[in-house]
């Protein structure tokens, strides 16, 4: 990220050197037509509010690509609209410290038994890809002819491509019938084994159409006839739950030695925000 703002801000220095070697610009537009595009680097976060058999987990944000083919008009040198074509992707690793969970049920002989479930140092990587369609409302303040701010906000119609997750952690898994007052471990019965690493990658089931508040805001300029470049500051948060998984009351992460699920099945409430930098760039028509 440091290195990535060292050459944003190496390019706006060359974009004032160009100015103030008195290059011939176009004299500026007040109304025009413009195409464009942007490449965002973000730090995003899925927040899981887990249920109470997952609390607490860490999240820890990661970073993440994003971009967006615009096409846009200014319908004055203050106020414009634009639309286009993008995509984003929301990259979240968390993890939990332990995780205790019992429950009645049978075993292969129809008895009943308690099942134990002791997991240690769980970890997960989500990882959501979006396509964008986004409604932007672009305005500007001119400070000189050819340099000035800006603010764009609006909404992306966010749609999911790829919405997958990777989950590992230590599990034992154990079985106690009241009956006989018996504790089993460590036997293949019933799977009942201690300090299995038990992994999965799966599928995450996100809402077909997400709504997204998407922000930026930053310095403008010129560097050449009928071209501008910005560079920014971007906030983009989702407006709603994220999640398709419906509700659960008790919630199970593992119940045997090969699977287990996403922390997202038993959340509560899944929300999602990213912050980063944005480099733009416009070509007036």
């Amino acid at each position: 990220m440091k290195k990535t703002l060292f050459l944003f801000i190496c390019v706006i220095l060359t974009g004032y050197a160009l100015y103030s070697q008195g290059t011939n610009y176009n004299p500026e537009k007040n109304k025009y037509f413009y195409i464009g595009g942007n490449v965002i680097i973000q730090k995003t976060k899925v927040i899981n509010s887990g249920s109470e058999s997952i609390t607490p987990i860490t999240i820890n944000a990661a970073e993440s690509p994003g971009g967006l083919l615009e096409a846009g008009c200014q319908f004055s040198k203050w106020f414009g609209l634009s639309t286009g074509i993008g995509y984003s992707m929301l990259l979240t690793n968390l993890s939990l410290d332990s995780y205790s969970y019992s429950y009645d049920t049978l075993d292969s002989e129809k008895q009943t038994y308690n099942r134990i479930i002791d997991g240690n140092t769980i970890e997960e990587t989500q990882r959501i890809s979006f396509l964008n369609i986004p409604l932007l409302f672009n305005f500007q303040v001119p400070v000189k002819s050819k340099f000035g701010l800006y603010l764009q906000s609006g909404m992306n119609f966010s749609i999911p491509v790829k919405k997958t997750y990777l989950s590992n952690g230590t599990f034992s898994y154990t079985g106690f019938y009241p009956a006989y007052n018996v504790l089993i471990t460590d036997i293949p019965y019933e799977d009942i084994k201690s300090n299995v690493n038990v992994d999965k990658e799966g599928q995450l089931k996100i809402k077909k159409m997400c709504p997204e508040l998407v922000t930026s805001a930053g310095i403008w300029f010129m560097v050449r006839n009928s071209l501008h470049f910005s560079l920014g500051c971007c906030y983009n948060r989702m407006l709603t739950d994220i999640s398709d998984y419906p509700a659960v009351s008790n919630f199970r992460l593992s119940t045997r030695t090969d699977h287990i699920r996403s922390f997202m099945e038993g959340s509560d409430n899944i929300s999602a925000s990213s912050l980063g930098i944005k480099i733009s760039f416009r070509y007036i028509l």
